[in-house]
């Protein structure tokens, strides 16, 4: 092996990649006890012992999100339930975190 460090980047990459799961996003839209979060109805989707979905923090980042996060059913103290309609017609709906 002439050149070790041809070899280790490519193995180097492949390992950051592989450390990126689709929970990471979750915790930058981890919402304070009791606080609301909304997404689009028509995208929720039960996964993994939660729910996937475009959450934001306010219902108009929510009309206009499109980055999915998960949100475990622990962390969730009621809903989803009907919130309101975005401008581009898609319903909201919100869960309650604990």
């Amino acid at each position: 092996m002439k050149n070790p460090i041809l070899l280790a980047a490519p193995i180097a990459l492949l390992a950051a990649c592989a450390s990126m799961d689709g929970a990471t996003p979750a915790t930058r839209t981890a919402a304070a006890d009791g606080a609301a979060l909304y997404c689009w109805e028509s995208k929720v989707v039960t996964e993994g012992g939660g729910l996937s979905c475009n959450w934001a923090k306010t219902a108009g980042d929510a009309c206009r999100s499109s980055s999915f996060t998960l949100v475990s059913q622990g962390a969730i103290a009621s809903g989803p339930s009907k919130a309101r309609r975005c401008e581009n017609g898609e319903w909201l709906v919100m869960v309650t975190t604990r």
